[in-house]
């Protein structure tokens, strides 16, 4: 059958094109690939390996343990994800499943987006708060030991951060912890 055989016009054309085409011209088939998923990285596996390298998770979930039964991820794999949360997107801690579903956290954490609802980091953070002196100490002896720093040049003031933060927004009253912190230290 030649173009002749063909009708021409609107879709009729378009579905016979492939069965009649133009003399000199085969008919060719299209293989479509599986859809692709484009999803931000930046420095989600830096922050995935010092987690590890650190073991954030493992200090998390021995100082606050939980019955395996109730969550797919334990409270030290919903503590890592925030510190990439706060690393790659530092804004107000809200909508994380939203930023898990747009980065690679499920690649590099092999955490599903929806294990990081509001509900579950509330109740990692619940849970954490009691024992929250443990997991930094921990934390800072482990990053101690791991990269080998040389603690008498390690100072570490949380002070610093708040002072940093109340001149920058130009408040000239800093809440009753910060400033006591700051008249030991002469600078109130």
């Amino acid at each position: 059958m030649g173009v002749s055989g063909c009708v021409a016009g609107g879709g009729l054309w378009q579905i016979l094109w492939m069965r009649c085409p133009p003399p000199g011209l085969r008919p060719v088939r299209y293989a479509y690939a599986p859809p692709s998923v484009e999803k931000l990285l930046g420095s989600l596996p830096v922050v995935g390996e010092l987690c590890r390298r650190l073991d954030v998770a493992g200090i998390v979930d021995r100082a606050c343990p939980m019955r395996q039964e109730v969550a797919r991820v334990t409270h030290g794999q919903v503590i890592e994800a925030l510190v990439a949360n706060r690393l790659t997107s530092p804004r107000p801690l809200l909508r994380v499943e939203d930023w898990a579903r747009q980065w690679a956290v499920e690649e590099v954490f092999g955490i599903a987006a929806d294990a990081l609802n509001d509900d579950r980091i509330g109740r990692a953070l619940d849970a954490m708060a009691p024992q929250l002196e443990q997991v930094i100490g921990s934390v800072g002896a482990r990053a101690i030991a791991t990269f080998g720093l040389e603690v008498a040049r390690l100072h570490w003031d949380m002070t610093v951060r708040h002072e940093a933060r109340w001149d920058r927004v130009g408040c000239k009253d800093p809440p009753l912890g910060c400033r006591s912190s700051l008249v030991k230290r002469g600078a109130a």
